[in-house]
């Protein structure tokens, strides 16, 4: 099993010496974190790097701050509170996500191998994902284009090439779908490092 950082000594992520060696804010700004952009900070514990992307980002931006802890989640909490951001959000997450759900979303994405990728690496593994989309059907109203559609058959496709089981499809009534993928075991990259 993986060494956890422990949360009780949570005051050595904010000392002076490790500001000194590692300046949060010169770090992202050099790295092109700038006003407007989103941040994601995985594993943020204190805050080291969510709140100076919460300054870098300005109130046009955001700084998501994701931790497994809560006791780092409550802390932070208690930090943003005393500067004041308003741009800022904090998730409590397991490592590894069970299910994720792409709503009427898929059409959208130009990689959809790259997509579905990224979708199973934070999945566990046997983790599931539910498409739920834009029947591509001409006669009804409303929705994307048809040419953005995919057909069900087309998603299927997109997710058994992306190392996903298809488990479940179906139509939604006349205008939507749904599939429903299980993430490969075998061949899957291994959240076990």
């Amino acid at each position: 099993m993986a060494h956890k950082f422990n949360p009780k000594m949570k005051e050595k992520l904010d000392s002076p010496e490790r500001r000194a060696v590692l300046p949060p804010k010169e770090i992202l700004v050099q790295n092109n974190l700038h006003k407007g952009q989103t941040l994601v900070d995985i594993g943020c514990g204190t805050g080291y790097f969510t709140l100076a992307g919460a300054e870098i980002v300005g109130e046009a931006g955001k700084a998501v701050g994701l931790d497994t802890s809560a006791e780092m989640i409550s802390h932070l909490e208690n930090k943003i509170l005393v500067k004041g951001y308003s741009n800022t959000h904090l998730l409590l997450s397991e490592e590894y996500a069970d299910f994720a759900v792409l709503g009427f979303i898929f059409h959208e994405v130009d990689n959809k191998a790259r997509f579905l990728q990224e979708i199973r690496r934070v999945l566990k593994p046997s983790g599931t994902l539910l498409i739920l989309e834009w029947a591509k059907n001409e006669q009804l109203q409303g929705g994307p284009p048809l040419h953005h559609r995919l057909s069900m058959k087309e998603a299927a496709d997109f997710l058994t090439s992306g190392g996903f089981e298809v488990r479940k499809n179906g139509n939604i009534g006349l205008q939507y779908y749904s599939i429903r993928g299980e993430s490969r075991v075998s061949g899957a990259v291994s959240n076990q490092q």
